[in-house]
């Protein structure tokens, strides 16, 4: 009878507040739900590990050439290249800078005056030679005979004008061609910010150093273009070792 209604009677319930053995579980805080997410999170970086920027100096302030004008050597390839291929040197020069219509005519001028002056070199030699027949003939006979022997003089004559003619446009061809580097070498200087702007004395500085040392002067403006492809920068400040 008593094992009847002890199994009768409800187990005690473990919601009472006033039960000992109740345990309620502490929900989360809501300062922290959804903290823990599957996303990465960025990395803390302490102030003091900041390293600052660089200015940028190059952007802004005077750069100068790759190398110094009388330095040609530090950069060989383009040195063999103005000595045996000085039209070839001229117009990568020129395309490197995005000024191809002055390298088409450097080209075009180059061309013309090697062109030119194979023809003043034959003339030379002919005229020496014919300078030579003159004098063993003069020797030989009288200096009335050589006068009278129209042939010979006329065809000295001939040679020297055209040697004469061929000189005169050597020299234009060459003068043309100053003029076409310096024009050059003033859209390198002013494109790329090289140098300080001094007007008409920076103008005269190219014209000098065209002149003077045209081959220097062509070394350092496609030295100063391949640095520019190949690193895309120019120096800002005088390097170390600026040569």
């Amino acid at each position: 009878m008593d094992k009847s209604r002890e199994a009768n009677e409800e187990p005690p319930s473990y919601d009472s507040a006033t039960s000992t053995s109740s345990y309620v579980a502490p929900e989360e805080p809501p300062a922290y739900k959804g903290q823990f997410s599957s996303q990465p999170c960025a990395p803390m970086i302490p102030p003091y590990c900041v390293q600052p920027t660089a200015p940028n100096h190059a952007a802004s302030g005077e750069r100068i050439w790759a190398y110094e004008m009388f330095f040609c050597f530090s950069d060989v390839p383009v040195c063999l290249l103005q000595l045996f291929c000085p039209c070839v040197a001229e117009y990568m020069t020129a395309i490197k800078a995005n000024y191809k219509r002055v390298g088409m005519l450097l080209v075009a001028a180059c061309v013309a005056y090697y062109f030119i002056y194979s023809f003043w070199i034959m003339i030379l030699a002919a005229k020496q030679f014919t300078e030579f027949e003159m004098q063993v003939n003069k020797e030989q006979y009288d200096y009335e005979s050589v006068r009278e022997n129209s042939d010979l003089q006329r065809k000295y004559s001939a040679l020297n004008a055209a040697y004469c003619s061929l000189m005169s446009l050597l020299g234009m061809i060459a003068l043309a061609k100053v003029c076409l580097v310096v024009l050059l070498r003033s859209h390198i200087r002013n494109k790329f910010n090289i140098g300080k702007d001094r007007g008409t004395m920076g103008n005269l500085e190219d014209v000098a150093c065209v002149a003077c040392c045209y081959s220097c002067a062509m070394c350092q403006m496609l030295s100063t273009m391949r640095k520019f492809e190949k690193e895309g920068v120019l120096y800002s400040v005088e390097p170390i070792a600026h040569a």
